[in-house]
């Protein structure tokens, strides 16, 4: 088969408009050697019409704005342990859903197979909670979506920025029904890296539960010691406690953190600087002053409102605002200088090249740990020595 680029290969964010976009059935996925997916377009059934091409958001990028308020948002105690950082997607989605409303987001229930998934019910929002390092399937969603906008529901689209691009430039035009929020991103491993890690850490838990798998945790939730911890968590078998392997340990979450294994348009991300494509921004509120009045290490979700609609919306969202959650109106500048992806793209370092290389002949594992070294033996020597501060 003859198989056509829709846009500069390295530009390709898998957003996946393309393949929404074709009635005819002529766009391909094929994968690269890291498992990425990459739509082509098959010519034998192409009939040429080129909107594969124009809804590309490579090809043709969408407008973006600088934000127009910054917020600070932290559910009560309930909706900070389900979710990953403050809570503030599932006060969106609540409020959505109560009101008769779709809501698109990423979900992870089967964790060899994250995609976006459609909800329409205040009961199925815990379907999209907790982080979800890997890049997330759209294939169809865009359609569906559209079906529902035209029906005249409301529809809240929660996605990576690249994937908000794509649904933008696939719909082709506004509408006042729709609300995008996208969330800041690091970057994204492929699916096939994640299953990989799971299959290894498998050949020691042959019973490992593949639905407790998570990627961060809030540890010491009722203490003053509270935090955010990052490592690859998972039950060895039903009814046993969390197993819990560092950060550095781990060959997936060392490959995410140390931004070892993104797709290859993560490191020019032209969507990762202050200036947002979507109505909302939603991310971890880092660097958050004191003076806020939130307690630290429970996750504070921080909320760029970057459009009319936006605000029109957030407005709404707090005048039926629940009692418990909190929210500070807060600087801009506050939430973008404490995210580095608000500024720019992750760095492409030169272990970026080297796993690919090894990756092909030996796996994820071996990989991961020669290519990033001296990132996880600087991390195991910082944990010694703040061991040792603790016994002084």
């Amino acid at each position: 088969m003859n198989y056509q680029d829709i846009c500069p290969h390295d530009s390709c964010t898998g957003c996946m408009a393309c393949l929404s976009s074709c009635a005819h059935t002529a766009i391909v996925l094929t994968e690269d050697s890291l498992g990425f997916a990459y739509p082509k377009i098959d010519t034998s059934k192409c009939v040429g019409c080129g909107l594969c091409e124009a809804v590309c958001p490579a090809n043709h990028p969408v407008s973006r704005l600088f934000p127009q308020k910054c917020y600070a948002l932290a559910g009560p105690e309930g909706l900070l342990r389900d979710t990953a950082s403050g809570g503030a997607a599932t006060v969106l989605s609540r409020h959505v859903t109560g009101r008769g409303g779709v809501v698109y987001g990423c979900s992870g229930e089967d964790i060899r197979d994250v995609r976006h998934i459609r909800i329409q019910s205040v009961e199925e929002i815990s379907r999209l909670q907790g982080s979800k390092y890997v890049q997330s399937k759209t294939e169809g969603i865009f359609r569906e979506v559209r079906k529902d906008l035209s029906d005249g529901r409301k529809v809240l689209f929660i996605g990576t920025p690249c994937q908000i691009g794509g649904l933008r430039n696939y719909l082709r035009r506004d509408w006042d029904n729709l609300i995008t929020v996208d969330l800041v991103c690091h970057g994204v491993p492929s699916q096939r890296l994640l299953n990989e890690n799971i299959d290894n850490h498998k050949k020691r838990y042959p019973r490992l539960v593949e639905d407790s798998v998570a990627f961060r945790l809030k540890k010491d939730f009722d203490s003053p010691r509270a935090r955010i911890s990052y490592g690859f968590y998972f039950r060895p078998a039903p009814g046993e406690d969390l197993k819990s392997i560092r950060w550095y340990d781990d060959p997936f979450m060392l490959g995410f953190l140390g931004a070892a294994t993104m797709r290859t348009s993560c490191y020019e991300c032209p969507y990762a600087y202050n200036v947002r494509a979507s109505d909302l921004t939603l991310s971890d509120f880092w660097g958050l002053g004191r003076d806020a009045g939130f307690k630290s290490g429970r996750g504070v979700s921080s909320v760029l409102v970057n459009t009319s609609r936006g605000a029109g919306f957030w407005q709404e969202v707090l005048s039926a605002l629940p009692a418990g959650i909190g929210v500070r109106e807060r600087k801009i500048q506050e939430s973008i200088t404490g995210n580095g992806q608000l500024m720019c793209p992750t760095r492409r370092y030169p272990s970026v090249d080297l796993f690919r290389s090894l990756y092909p002949q030996e796996g994820l594992k071996k990989a991961i740990f020669k290519s990033l070294r001296r990132k996880r033996l600087k991390a195991r020597l910082l944990r010694y020595i703040k061991s040792l501060k603790k016994l002084l």
